[in-house]
């Protein structure tokens, strides 16, 4: 499970440099003026919940099943209300534009849920080749 861990925590710290240099990059080339100062928040809390993601189910007890869809599926709320406040924050509080920001937002959060389908898989897989 270790190895799993290690090779989960190196695909999201991948990912989350690449999505964040893609965006950083695409903003700053094409809507020059709609680049925000608070940019750099984002992809650091996603690697945020991504490594709580990770270590919440590793931590779990992976004898009930139905313990572990729980937690996944609690942890995937969670951070829908969380990331949802945030983007209300960041359009409402900070004035950031509306339409790039929204783009941006939902790219990250795209990549994010596919990442975390795949982890959650990756577990359940490993469950089963213990069994």
């Amino acid at each position: 499970m270790k190895e799993l861990r290690k090779s989960q925590i190196f695909t999201l710290t991948l990912l989350i440099l690449f999505i964040g240099w893609f965006c950083w990059f695409t903003l700053s080339e094409f809507f020059p003026e709609e680049l925000f100062s608070g940019y750099v928040i984002l992809p650091v809390l996603y690697y945020i919940a991504g490594l709580l993601l990770i270590e919440v189910l590793y931590r779990v007890d992976k004898t009930k099943p139905l313990k572990l869809a729980r937690t996944y599926l609690v942890m995937h709320l969670l951070k829908f209300i969380v990331f949802g406040a945030l983007a209300l924050f960041f359009i409402l509080a900070l004035g950031v534009k509306t339409k790039v920001f929204i783009g941006v937002y939902a790219i990250y959060y795209l990549v994010f849920i596919v990442f975390e389908t795949w982890v959650y898989y990756s577990v359940e897989k490993q469950i089963k080749k213990m069994n």
